[in-house]
């Protein structure tokens, strides 16, 4: 009985486990191993450094946020925008990976003034089965 408990819940986790979507965002990051792979610091993590360089490389500090919000609507991410009363923008683009138990999300964050980004980050996070 426990022998079939145990395939049956390895079935049901390895199952809901989703590779990288095959888009710009990921191509030629690894794939986190799991919660705190690498690091207990999740700024640190390989996976989180690369993704960070790869959104800051394409889309720096002082750069126009249009081209931004056209390329996450390409990475299938969900866009938030807010404004507040002085027009600075703070954005949100995530996209969800996997199902539950093993879902997990990669986000981009940035802020920006007069259509120009100010800071802009990327990171992903909920790596692992529960």
């Amino acid at each position: 009985m426990r022998v079939l408990i145990a395939l049956a819940a390895f079935a049901l986790l390895g199952g809901c486990a989703s590779g990288w979507p095959d888009t710009a965002l990921y191509q030629g990051i690894p794939q986190p191993e799991g919660p705190g792979s690498n690091s207990t610091n999740p700024a640190d993590r390989p996976t989180n450094v690369m993704l960070r360089q790869r959104v800051q490389g394409l889309f720096p500090a002082g750069s126009r946020e249009a081209p931004l919000l056209d390329w996450l609507a390409t990475q299938k991410m969900s866009v938030r925008r807010y404004t507040d009363e002085d027009g600075d923008v703070r954005g949100s683009g995530v996209r969800y990976l996997g199902t539950w138990p093993c879902d997990r999300s990669v986000r981009v964050r940035w802020t920006a003034s007069a259509g120009v980004i100010e800071t802009i980050t990327s990171d992903e996070g909920g790596s692992g089965c529960f």
